[in-house]
């Protein structure tokens, strides 16, 4: 059975149960708050150590073959205009749409910060190079640590090829691993989609927030159903979008469910080698860079966000000034997620409301009933966007991938 099938039918028992589950004063929700938590545990149990020995053995392949510096940099071009394109996209889409605004509704919470820019530097270069696999949610150190290494090896030095071996091997028995959970985790996505479901139900009312979901998900579905087909379709040898779009319903299921984009991209380096066709080489690049610093989706959804609560708390218009202020802050901020591989929306929310002032710190709060479907949506649109780059990067050139019609079977 395919792997999109196992999630997809995990998930949707996992919904319907969700539907019937008694509330139970909260117990329910906590016991399934703590399954799905191990779910998503189990989920990354093996990707800090394939992305680690991967991307060391990947760079080193690359640097031989004088391309580090070329795989390296498209990606980063394309994480830039894709995050500029869709934040635009979302900020535009609120505009047009013009969702009501929300009622104000005085909640508490704590407030949700990311770390500070310095923080992040002393994550990247402790004093000690082995704390950086010390820390439990960021990937960026292990990233940098692991180019570093890929840089430093060579394939031809005495000294280095023992080493050279012992991390391709390494990277190909984590990536093996990789692949046995993404067979097995699917019967976890009943407890994703029941704690989705329960969660939701313990927020109450959700029917002031229809507008907004509505502008989230439209516009989500521009992105996914012709944006992405035409930039595929014409940036990548008119390959066939819809082929395309079926290889990644496995990632993007992974993302929705888990809302984790650590927890997806297990499954899209999996997907990326075995049905886009993107050489290990590069996918143990291309990907993990995507997962940190390519929150696109996430930056897209937040924008809808914030503008519709500048308007809440507002009886005008948003001024061009503050549509400016969103765009930029926005952008800027979503590449300090890599340490939050879930709940980005809310937490990106919380930033804007923190950085805007004026009043609006606590701002954010009043969606907070509608954040575990925000924060689904932005993380399906980030995995979609993480595919959809490694693919224009590295798969259009192995003439490996064949996607007529999506009738490419995966190999479990």
């Amino acid at each position: 059975m395919k792997i999109w099938i196992r999630f997809l039918i995990g998930g949707v028992a996992g919904v319907f149960l969700g539907l019937f589950l008694p509330l139970s004063g909260g117990d329910t929700t906590d016991l399934f708050r703590y399954i799905t938590g191990l779910v998503v545990n189990i989920g990354t149990y093996s990707v800090f150590a394939m992305v680690f020995f991967g991307l060391a053995s990947g760079v080193r392949e690359l640097k031989d073959e004088h391309n580090v510096l070329a795989t390296v940099g498209r990606t980063i071009v394309y994480i830039l205009i894709a995050t500029a394109a869709l934040t635009f996209l979302g900020a535009l889409s609120v505009i047009i749409l013009s969702p009501e605004r929300v009622p104000i509704v005085v909640q508490e919470a704590n407030r949700m910060q990311l770390p500070a820019v310095r923080s992040l530097l002393l994550d990247v270069f402790p004093g000690n190079v082995l704390q950086v696999f010390q820390l439990k949610n960021s990937l960026l150190p292990i990233l940098v640590l692991s180019l570093i290494i890929g840089v430093t090896l060579n394939s031809t030095a005495l000294y280095t090829s023992p080493v050279t071996d012992l991390f391709d091997s390494l990277s190909r028995i984590f990536y093996r691993i990789n692949s046995v959970i993404s067979d097995i985790v699917g019967i976890g996505f009943i407890a994703l989609g029941a704690y989705s479901i329960l969660e939701l139900r313990q927020m109450g009312d959700l029917e002031m927030f229809r507008q907004l979901f509505v502008t989230v998900v439209f516009t989500a579905a521009v992105v996914i159903l012709i944006v992405v087909p035409l930039v595929v379709y014409f940036l990548a040898g008119k390959t066939k979008p819809l082929g395309f779009l079926y290889t990644l319903i496995a990632p993007a299921l992974a993302a929705l469910f888990s809302r984790d984009s650590y927890f997806a991209l297990g499954v899209l380096s999996r997907i990326g080698r075995e049905e886009l066709g993107i050489p290990r080489k590069a996918g143990s690049v291309i990907f993990p860079i995507n997962a940190i610093f390519c929150r696109s989706g996430t930056a897209l959804v937040t924008a809808i966000a914030f503008i519709l609560v500048l308007k809440s708390y507002s009886s005008l218009d948003v001024s061009i000034g503050q549509f400016l202020w969103v765009l930029v802050f926005t952008f800027l901020a979503s590449f300090m997620l890599g340490s939050v591989p879930g709940l980005g929306v809310v937490i990106l929310l919380s930033l804007l409301s923190k950085m805007y002032g004026k009043g609006l710190e606590d701002g954010y709060l009043i969606l907070q009933a509608a954040g575990p479907i925000l924060v689904s949506v932005g993380a399906l649109l980030d995995v979609v966007i993480s595919g959809t780059i490694g693919y224009l990067i590295a798969g259009t050139r192995t003439g490996t991938a064949s996607l007529d019609g999506g009738a490419q079977r995966m190999r479990r």
